[in-house]
């Protein structure tokens, strides 16, 4: 700090040498003040001719003249000497306006002047058509008057004011080379001690200001880390509970509802993944992970989330997905999910009646990519014109009302907008109000090679048997996840595991009998996960230490970080993705055993 405060010292010292040398070239310039006042003379005695020149133009007795002999006599001679003077003193008065020593009020007479020189010219025209009509001399000089008083007024004042200029200049140039010396030397002194002054307190406040803010961006970050993992350890549970539920024995219709509410969840914790993650949405970085997927399940599966809200409306809800598009792609169908979730949840919230289709097709294709578009399209309330630039802007809706009305933050079209990006695409809308919207958005997808099990694989590879001999040790506080963790655990054939509630007792655990594997949850009371894992790195080392695993709903990036620099060996973040639990356990199983 000391060393940052010493760095800092040196930006007023630069400031008062740079002032000094300022101030010493401009006392020497000093002696060319009274040139420049000269040259300001100058410029007014310049005005002060083309003022002359300008009456005698208008004379109002040369072009003035003119006029009246065309309006009495009507010989175009008259019109055209006239037209000409008139025109003259136009161009003498547009250069007057041009000249810089032009004063807000002279320019205010020099246009009452302009607009009655402009008068006079266009009545010319008008005279001659009245003329042409027939009209008397009397009624033509009566349609063609022009009122001259704001002319003459303004000349006397451009006149007054041009001598009452001249002996102000007159008198500043007098007093003004002696006054600007002392002003230069005592603004100069009293500057550089208030600069010097004010820059080194400015320093120490900026140092201040640093450690504050440095404090309040912890402070904010912790914030969010905390919501975050609020958030997900619930929605964990929704999540797991679910899953396990779907295997259970039910009805029809509550395997429906179960796998609605586990999709939902699953939708609910991606746009988590984007609104509460500060690093990712702070730094514009969103992190897209290529897997294969099932375009048609994808998509069908994000559809049927919202069946049984059109259904109740009486909403008809098309799905209309080209058949050569491969079944199998590379991708991120979480992300997809994602924007598709938002445009159709949109198209349903502003959708009162009639239909909802979706439709998908290839656009470009090689041997190695596809590029898809996704067209959302619905007969809903629709947008207004001028509103539809806006709608991909954070916290932008297409009216206030909108929002008190149907609800919502402005902020999913954004982060669509996005991942869409992200995904190597891009998104566009056209909409019509009281018509309907069609949102239209493109990805780029990979065709794959390898096979994709299918989930009566999975089912065949999970129901093996029971590992006994793979001891498992869990350490979480929250009940509802200890009871889910032993659920999963059991639905995956794993029965020798031990739960406990937090660090310090996993290592007692620990000192008690081996475990192969730690599933360590972060944030715990007494010990949370990172002291644990340390004490357990410390002391138990090469084939005695067990893996140990985050499992945690902390997934900023800074907390991934951190476990790996501890020595964790994975990092598995909570909602649970089954299928990674269940990687993870047989791939750590394979090499106890």
């Amino acid at each position: 700090m000391k060393n940052y405060q010493q760095r800092l010292m040196i930006v007023p010292l630069l400031i008062c040498i740079f002032l000094s040398s300022v101030a010493i070239f401009q006392y020497i310039k000093i002696d060319n003040i009274r040139q420049e006042w000269s040259q300001y003379l100058n410029t007014v005695d310049s005005k002060g001719l083309l003022y002359g020149e300008l009456k005698d133009t208008l004379g109002f007795g040369g072009a003035h003249h003119a006029f009246k002999n065309y309006i009495l006599r009507g010989d175009e001679r008259y019109s055209k000497v006239a037209s000409d003077s008139l025109e003259k003193a136009l161009n003498i008065l547009k250069e007057l306006e041009k000249n810089p020593t032009i004063t807000p009020e002279e320019f205010i007479h020099i246009q009452n002047i302009y607009s009655t020189v402009q008068k006079y010219k266009d009545n010319i025209s008008v005279a001659r058509k009245l003329r042409d009509q027939g009209y008397s001399i009397r009624r033509i000089d009566e349609n063609v008057k022009v009122d001259d008083d704001p002319a003459i007024e303004a000349f006397e004042w451009l006149k007054n004011n041009q001598a009452t200029l001249k002996v102000e200049a007159t008198n500043r140039i007098n007093g003004a080379e002696n006054d600007a010396k002392v002003a230069l030397l005592t603004g100069l002194l009293f500057s550089t001690i208030f600069i010097f002054a004010l820059t080194y307190y400015t320093s120490v406040k900026l140092v201040e200001a640093k450690i504050k803010a440095e404090s309040v961006a912890n402070l904010k970050s912790n914030f969010l880390a905390n919501m975050s993992h609020e958030i997900r350890t619930p929605l964990n549970g929704i999540i797991g509970f679910t899953g396990i539920l779907s295997d259970l024995k039910l009805s029809t219709e509550a395997k429906e509802q179960v796998r609605y509410i586990k999709e939902c969840g699953e939708s609910l914790a991606a746009i988590i993944n984007d609104i509460l993650d500060f690093s990712k949405i702070s730094a514009g970085k969103l992190s897209i992970v290529k897997s294969n997927f099932n375009i048609r399940n994808c998509v069908l599966s994000t559809i049927h989330i919202f069946d049984h809200i059109t259904t109740s409306r009486g909403i008809d809800l098309k799905i209309d997905i080209e058949s050569d598009i491969p079944d199998i792609l590379s991708g991120d169908s979480l992300r997809l999910k994602q924007v598709l979730t938002n445009l159709i949840g949109n198209a349903v919230k502003f959708t009162e009646k009639g239909s909802i289709e979706v439709k998908v097709k290839v656009v470009q294709k090689s041997d190695s990519y596809f590029k898809l578009q996704f067209k959302v399209k619905d007969t809903g309330i629709g947008i207004r014109q001028e509103a539809q630039a806006r709608l991909f802007y954070s916290f932008e809706q297409a009216d206030v009302s909108t929002s008190r009305k149907y609800g919502g933050t402005g902020l999913g079209l954004s982060i669509s907008k996005k991942l869409v990006e992200a995904m190597g695409g891009e998104i566009s809308v056209s909409s019509e109000e009281g018509v309907g919207s069609e949102f239209s958005f493109t990805v780029m997808t990979y065709t794959s090679e390898e096979e994709v099990p299918t989930e009566s694989k999975k089912v065949e590879k999970n129901s093996k048997g029971s590992y006994g001999d793979f001891k498992i040790l869990v350490a979480e506080d929250n009940k509802v996840n200890q009871l889910l963790v032993k659920k999963l655990l059991q639905k995956l054939g794993y029965t020798n595991f031990k739960i406990v509630d937090n660090g310090k007792l996993a290592i007692e655990a620990l000192n008690e009998e081996d475990f192969h594997l730690i599933l360590m949850d972060i944030q715990m009371p007494v010990m949370d996960g990172y002291e644990a894992a340390r004490t357990i790195i410390k002391y138990w080392k090469d084939e005695k230490r067990p893996f140990i695993y985050a499992l945690s709903a902390n997934v900023m990036e800074e907390d991934k970080q951190k476990a790996r620099e501890i020595g964790f060996d994975g990092y598995i973040q909570k909602p649970i993705d089954v299928d990674e639990f269940s990687q993870v356990l047989e791939r750590h199983q394979d090499v106890k055993a």
